[in-house]
C-alpha cells in the first residue's frame, strides 16, 4: 500500500470584520475538521484532532472511522485567539501513523474559510474549516548520488552551463530537452536520451534548436519550457526572446522524432501585463483540454507569480481570468513563486515550484487545477539538502513505475549551472 502522510493546507486570509462588542471576545468558537473518507488509507481506523494554548486546557476529539457515519470533527469551546491543532491518524493499535499540525486563529464575529471555502459554524462566534489532503509527496526525498547527472560540454554552445530540464517518458526510454547558456543570455535547445532517466546520453554536441534568424521575435534565446508528445507528434513549447530586457513569448515547434522541429512563426502565448516576461514551465491535458502552467512578472525587476492559460488544440491558448492564480504569501519565496511543475493523481493536482530567487522548491495542492492551497509554510526541499549546489530551480516533477523524480538545475559557487534529479520511491 502507498505511504500517506496528513497534511493541512491552509490560506493566508483576509476577512469582513463585523462589529464586535467587547464581550463577544470571551465568547467561544469551533473548529471543524472535514475528511474524505475515500482518500484515507485502509489502515486507519481513528482520526484525533488535538488543539492546545497556553493556560488553556487541551481539548481533543476522536472519530472512529468505522463505527462513525459522519466524516467530520468538531472542537468547541475555544476562546478567541491563536490556537495549535495537531491531527492524528491511528491504527487498529492505537499507533499514530500521520500527523499534521499547524497555527490556527479564532477571531470573534467571523467564521474564517480555510482550503475550500467558507464553512459556517456558529452565528456570531468565530469558526475554522480544516481540509486534510491525504499525501506523502513531501517526505523522504534523496538527491541522487551521482549528480549531477548532465553537464555541459565547454562548448559556443553551453560555455555558462545546462539547464531547465523537460524531461519526459517515452515508451521504453526517457528522453531530456534541456537548454545551454552562453554570455548575453542566449540559449539553445539540446537532446539527451537514457534508458533508466539516471545515466544519459547526448545526441549531440550540437543544438537541435537555435534561436531565430535577426530582428526575429526569439533572435536571442530559446529554452524547452516543456515538451509533451500528442498523437505521436512532439510538441516543444518554448521560452524566447530578442531583447532579454523587454517582453518574452511562448513559442511552438513540433517534431517527429525529437531532434527535428518546425517552428511557427510567431509565439502561441505573448507576454503582457504582469507577464510580460513570461516563461512557460509544465503542461498537462486533462480530459480533451491542455492545461498550461506558466511564471510571469511585468519587468526584471519585478516579483515572479504563477499563471494558467488553456487550450482545446495545443496551439490556440486562452489565459485564465483569475491570473495570475498563485502570487508570493511565505516567507521563503523571496521575490515570488515561480517554474510549476504538475501532475494529476489520484484526482488532485499536485504543484512543485520554485521561490523567485530561493534556492529551495515547495508544494501546492488543487482540486480543479485552478485554485490552489499551499502545503504548510515551509519548502519540502532546499539547497542545503542537495550535493554540492549553492542555488536549485527549474523543477521538472514525473513519475515512474515506482517512484517520483524531481529534475531540476543546480548551480555551483560560480554560478555554473548542471542538470541533477531527486528521487522518492512510492512503496506499495
Amino acid at each position: 500500500m502507498k505511504i500517506f502522510m496528513a497534511t493541512i493546507l491552509l490560506l493566508s486570509l483576509t476577512f469582513c470584520k463585523d462589529t464586535v462588542v467587547e464581550a463577544e471576545k470571551e465568547k467561544p468558537g469551533s473548529v471543524t475538521i472535514a475528511l474524505d473518507k475515500t482518500n484515507i488509507p485502509n489502515n486507519i481506523i481513528v482520526v484525533r484532532a488535538t488543539v492546545t494554548r497556553n493556560n488553556f486546557v487541551e481539548i481533543r476529539k476522536e472519530l472512529n472511522l468505522l463505527s462513525e457515519i459522519t466524516a467530520e470533527i468538531h472542537l468547541n469551546n475555544l476562546v478567541a485567539g491563536l490556537w495549535h491543532i495537531k491531527i492524528e491518524a491511528l491504527d487498529v493499535n492505537d499507533k499514530a501513523i500521520y500527523a499534521g499540525e499547524a497555527d490556527l486563529e479564532v477571531k470573534p464575529g467571523e467564521i474564517s474559510p480555510i482550503s475550500i471555502g467558507l464553512s459556517p459554524v456558529i452565528d456570531n462566534l468565530g469558526g475554522i474549516f480544516v481540509n486534510v489532503i491525504w499525501d506523502d509527496i513531501p517526505y523522504n526525498w534523496f538527491d541522487q548520488p551521482t549528480n549531477p547527472i548532465l553537464q555541459k560540454d565547454g562548448s559556443l554552445f553551453d560555455n555558462y552551463g545546462i539547464w531547465q530540464p523537460s524531461v519526459i517518458r517515452d515508451e521504453t526510454n526517457y528522453k531530456m530537452w534541456y537548454a545551454g547558456i552562453i554570455p548575453g543570455g542566449i540559449n539553445y535547445t539540446f537532446f539527451a536520451t537514457s534508458n533508466d532517466g539516471l545515466i544519459w546520453t547526448k545526441y549531440s554536441n550540437q543544438p537541435v534548436l537555435y534561436p531565430g534568424a535577426n530582428g526575429s521575435w526569439d533572435s536571442q534565446h530559446v529554452s524547452p519550457g516543456f515538451v509533451i508528445k500528442n498523437e505521436n507528434q512532439y510538441y516543444m513549447y518554448y521560452i524566447g526572446w530578442k531583447d532579454q530586457y523587454s517582453n518574452w513569448g511562448i513559442g511552438l515547434a513540433t517534431s517527429q522524432d525529437g531532434v527535428n522541429w518546425t517552428k511557427r512563426n510567431e509565439p502561441v502565448v505573448a507576454g503582457e501585463s504582469w507577464d510580460l516576461q513570461i516563461v512557460v514551465n509544465n503542461i498537462i491535458k486533462v480530459n480533451s483540454i491542455f492545461y498550461m502552467y506558466y511564471s510571469g512578472r511585468s519587468s526584471s525587476n519585478s516579483d515572479w507569480s504563477i499563471g494558467l492559460a488553456t487550450s482545446s488544440d495545443g496551439t490556440h491558448w486562452t489565459k485564465h481570468f483569475s491570473n495570475p492564480i498563485i502570487k508570493e504569501s511565505l516567507y521563503w519565496e523571496n521575490n515570488g513563486v515561480s517554474y510549476p511543475t504538475v501532475i494529476k493523481e489520484d484526482n488532485l493536482y499536485k504543484m512543485v515550484y520554485s521561490g523567485g530567487t530561493s534556492p529551495a522548491f515547495g508544494l501546492a495542492y488543487s482540486t480543479d487545477g485552478i485554485n490552489w492551497q499551499k502545503w504548510v509554510q515551509e519548502p519540502f526541499l532546499t539547497s542545503e539538502l542537495t550535493f554540492n549546489n549553492s542555488r536549485i530551480a527549474y523543477p521538472k516533477l514525473i513519475v515512474t513505475d515506482n517512484e517520483y523524480r524531481l529534475y531540476y538545475s543546480g548551480f555551483d559557487s560560480n554560478n555554473i549551472s548542471y542538470i541533477c534529479v531527486a528521487r522518492k520511491f512510492i512503496t506499495n
